[in-house]
């Protein structure tokens, strides 16, 4: 799924067919060293190291992180940040060859693989390697051996953060990665002692730091083995890391950032692990606007009340979660809370879908807040939102939403950008700010980011409709459309049907073989603790906002349905629960 981070670029910019400031996209004509330079924006450039220290010297006693009881200040987290940056270079690490001199799916860059649950030091460790011009590469805690091994057999990869958790598989993989110069642990004493030994102070460099250092993102684990995104740091500030103004112009120089961070400073609760962008993207959104980030688990079933808890004491204006895993457990212990929630302003979700009802629900409870639902993705940054206030009603079951000024939809030939109320659905699309590529895959690059008229775009794999009013009507990722007797059916827009009906807790829609239909639409579900299952009653209510061959041919009825971390679905365990021998509480 591509629901993404909803904060990023959404304001104002330029008109159809060509992004802010005249920039043409990165890259547009072939992937030749040195084209990407062509297209600079005249906006700020920045490099997020550089952009971190200036706030860190703007307010130095504010407080920058909070995890359980511990607590880091800006200048504290700065000079953590900077000693990992000497423990890095030390070992080698660092730019060996400048961007100038790439294709835009190479990497001149050595890269910092952060395998960390804990948020506090997977912080750091992101800051420390911008400091060595390292690019920083989080690598999801998930991840099987292969998977792993897959990510971590890159060449540029140099150096591994571990804890507890994610060592053991790690380490057992060290011996066949001999590029690997550093391994370090946070739960080991390995770490500590590293930091500790390091001088204070910057890091000395052959070359200052660049807005062309990297930030790698490796995505791809739900729909396929994992690919890493190469985003240009100033690119990626633009696109999803507070970039824009709040009228959506770019920020013109640092300065103008550091005087928005010293007058309004949030304090966001972020639930998602940093291992995702959906986790990264909102830490560093708040960070770069001078907040308090409070980093915490996500609830699981019965204990949201802790959660609210932590609100109330950090006085929490923002809430990041995803979707509905997050959503229900903070919602069942809301109503009769005795937590003062009056600073919580906003509450955003990224990565996952809220449901109608629990949007519903949110607003019966804090009438108050505003609830934005995002859309995007890894390859693209922020795409569109949906804004919830209360006494609002979505216009279908999955919303609709706002497209950022950047954001197209293009044809499904990909040869033209549709225009609002053509009736075809076609591939959500966005210019301006872009990756620059896949990690050694010019193929790859190709596909996701294509030129079309002149112009280059970054396709987030999402099929969508642009509707008359210009608003984007969201169908979902193209690898998890099913196609049944010819008919393409789009699985979130089917699920978010059956959510319209109060017993259903969680669903996910899957594709699974059938000699009748070729494909057939299969439903698992997750119902409150004491419903009966109606088969008639579901499909009755999802066929309100639904065509009947939308419908599910069977539901497989299920304790819970699981999700990962970072509240995506587990689509392997939903395919063996769908497409396997049927459990007895398959209803046909």
């Amino acid at each position: 799924m591509a629901w993404g981070p909803p904060w990023a670029g959404l304001g104002g910019g330029g008109g159809r067919g060509a992004s802010p400031g005249g920039r043409r996209g990165a890259g547009a004509a072939d992937s030749r060293p040195g084209d990407l330079h062509a297209y600079r924006s005249p906006a700020v450039e920045a490099n997020l190291g550089e952009l971190f220290g200036a706030l860190a010297v703007a307010v130095p006693e504010r407080t920058a992180l909070v995890e359980g009881a511990r607590r880091l200040t800006w200048s504290a987290l700065a000079d953590r940040a900077r000693r990992l940056g000497h423990v890095l270079a030390g070992a080698g690490l660092g730019c060996h060859v400048e961007r100038d001199r790439l294709a835009p799916h190479q990497s001149g860059q050595d890269h910092l693989a952060i395998c960390l649950k804990r948020g506090l030091e997977h912080v750091e460790a992101t800051l420390g390697a911008y400091a060595a011009r390292v690019a920083p590469c989080a690598v999801n805690t998930r991840y099987g051996p292969e998977e792993l091994r897959h990510v971590l057999a890159h060449p540029r990869v140099g150096a591994v953060l571990t804890d507890a958790a994610t060592a053991p598989a790690i380490t057992a993989l060290l011996p066949d990665l001999p590029h690997v110069r550093l391994a370090l642990d946070v739960d080991d004493g390995s770490y500590e002692e590293a930091l500790a030994a390091a001088p204070p102070g910057p890091v000395p460099l052959a070359r200052p730091p660049s807005p062309d250092d990297l930030c790698v993102l490796p995505t791809g684990g739900t729909t396929g083995r994992p690919k890493a995104v190469l985003w240009r740091q100033a690119d990626l500030f633009v696109a999803a890391l507070g970039g824009r103004r709040d009228d959506g112009r770019e920020y013109e120089g640092l300065d103008q950032v550091v005087a928005v961070a010293v007058q309004d400073p949030s304090r966001a609760l972020v639930l998602a692990p940093l291992s995702h962008g959906t986790g990264q993207w909102g830490t560093f959104h708040t960070l770069h606007r001078g907040g308090t980030v409070v980093l915490a688990d996500p609830p699981r079933p019965g204990e949201g009340d802790p959660l609210w808890e932590l609100v109330a004491r950090e006085q929490v204006d923002t809430l990041h979660l995803v979707g509905e895993a997050f959503a229900r457990p903070l919602l069942d212990a809301l109503p009769g809370t005795r937590h003062d929630l009056s600073a919580l302003t906003v509450v955003l979700s990224g990565g996952a879908p809220l449901s109608a009802r629990s949007k519903q629900d949110l607003l019966h409870e804090l009438p108050w807040v505003m609830i934005v639902d995002g859309l995007g993705s890894s390859e693209t940054g922020g795409l569109a939102q949906e804004v919830s206030v209360a006494g609002s009603r979505p216009a279908r079951p999955g919303g609709t939403f706002r497209p950022a000024a950047t954001t197209r939809v293009l044809a499904e030939a990909r040869d033209r950008e549709l225009t609002p109320g053509e009736d075809e659905v076609g591939w959500l699309a966005t210019v301006g700010r872009l990756p620059l590529g896949l990690l050694d895959d010019p193929d790859g690059t190709a596909a996701t980011y294509p030129v079309v008229g002149g112009v280059r775009y970054g396709l987030s794999g999402d099929r969508a409709r642009l509707r008359s009013d210009g608003t984007i009507e969201h169908h979902g990722r193209d690898e998890t459309t099913v196609n049944t007797a010819g008919e393409k059916v789009f699985v979130e827009e089917v699920e978010a049907a059956l959510r319209q009906h109060p017993d259903v807790v969680d669903v996910v829609v899957v594709g699974c073989p059938s000699a009748r239909w070729g494909e057939e639409v299969v439903a698992v579900v997750q119902l409150a603790a004491g419903a009966r299952f109606d088969r008639g009653d579901l499909l009755a209510t999802a066929g309100r906002h639904v065509a009947r061959y939308k419908l599910p041919k069977r539901i497989v009825v299920v304790p819970e349905v699981q999700r990962g971390p970072s509240g995506k679905p587990d689509l392997l365990w939903a395919r063996g629960c769908a497409c396997g021998e049927p459990p007895s509480t398959l209803a046909t």
